[in-house]
């Protein structure tokens, strides 16, 4: 059936989720992996976050799944993102088991972010797929949230935004991975690479556990202004909140993909009871962008 939407078309057979973001694909595991690539990745980039269901399948078969978004890691890239150990499926795609006990760091504060930022040698904003194998008996929240960037460059001429002109405002990145290094200002106004739309490159700020160390606005005089990272986590936040944001509620065999150069995510409140069994576990797979084999973008 051929679907179409306001502004795109498209053989595959999804349901869209919110108005921007977000779509359930449908489809038994054989036929997803007999999708169109091209096809899949359209859809992506225009629903920046794709939902699959009652998916049973193991580690090899995921890793197979994942190269129809682009070039999966492989075990050198980790040994260059040096807080993660891997592991690798049969056609060498690197990946990692993930829980919530495995990065005490990552919930100990950080919130919205995007991942792989700002790290020496690793393309940034790689997609990130997320295959859940395993959750706790007795456990409420533990949602993963993604949220659109796009929507708040689109607003952000039209609310008050404390006076600040999102051109004239920049970040002081660094590495998550070992905070001060490889510091590097980038433009709050960035666009994607394939859709060439608009977005604020907002993700974790702060001094440790966060991706931005520093903002500033520079003035038409050249003055720069120098602005706190708390006012900037808390005007970020309120206005990632304010969109209408994806909060995927997991079951087991549910695959979560999303695109980092378009949104921003986070864990949803978690709660776990004392006397629940089994844990939140997770296949992690990153895939860099192939950009490059992308027909032109044509809205």
């Amino acid at each position: 059936t051929l679907l179409i939407r306001k502004d795109f078309i498209t053989m595959i057979n999804h349901t869209p989720i919110l108005p921007t973001i977000g779509s359930t694909v449908h489809g038994t595991f054989d036929e997803l992996m007999a999708l169109d690539n091209t096809e899949l990745r359209k859809l992506i980039y225009k629903r920046k976050a794709l939902v699959f269901k009652n998916i049973n399948v193991d580690a090899d078969r995921m890793a197979e799944f994942s190269k129809k978004f682009g070039s999966p890691w492989t075990k050198d890239m980790y040994t260059k993102h040096t807080k993660e150990n891997c592991l690798v499926a049969k056609n060498d795609v690197a990946y990692t088991m993930y829980d919530d006990k495995s990065y005490p760091r990552l919930y100990k504060s950080l919130t919205w972010h995007c991942d792989i930022a700002n790290e020496k040698g690793l393309e940034p904003f790689p997609f990130r797929l997320l295959y859940c194998l395993e959750l706790p008996s007795k456990m409420t929240g533990g949602s993963t949230d993604v949220a659109d960037l796009g929507i708040i460059r689109r607003e952000w001429d039209s609310k008050d935004q404390h006076n600040i002109n999102l051109t004239n405002l920049d970040f002081l990145y660094n590495s998550w991975q070992k905070n001060f290094t490889n510091q590097k200002w980038y433009p709050a106004l960035d666009k994607h690479p394939w859709t060439g739309e608009e977005f604020v490159r907002y993700n974790a700020f702060g001094t440790d556990n966060a991706w931005i160390l520093r903002t500033k606005v520079t003035h038409t005089d050249g003055k720069e202004v120098w602005l706190e990272n708390s006012f900037m986590r808390e005007l970020s936040t309120s206005q990632i909140e304010a969109t209408q944001f994806l909060e995927h509620t997991w079951n087991v065999g549910d695959v979560l993909v999303f695109d980092n150069w378009a949104t921003i995510h986070r864990r949803g409140d978690l709660e776990i009871l004392e006397d629940s069994v089994g844990r939140r576990s997770f296949i992690r797979i990153s895939i860099n962008h192939e950009f490059d084999k992308m027909p032109p973008y044509n809205n």
